[in-house]
């Protein structure tokens, strides 16, 4: 039987791999002068980091 940490491990491990690559897209957009490429940056960072959150389960549930 699965203890309750071995079921929410694998959401842990892809959430902390996951933060790496937004807080670079953040240190990114930050440092960015205002202006179209800033604003550019920052959409690419949103719209990743929803499609991250909405593919987890897909990624998780091959895991098994």
């Amino acid at each position: 039987m699965k203890t309750l940490l071995d079921k929410i491990r694998p959401y842990i491990s892809e959430i902390v791999n996951g933060l790496f690559v937004l807080f670079g897209l953040l240190i990114a957009w930050m440092l960015t002068p205002d202006g179209s490429s800033r604003d550019t940056i920052g959409t690419i960072l949103a719209v990743l980091a929803v499609l991250w959150a909405l593919s987890m389960p897909i990624r998780i549930g091959g895991q098994d």
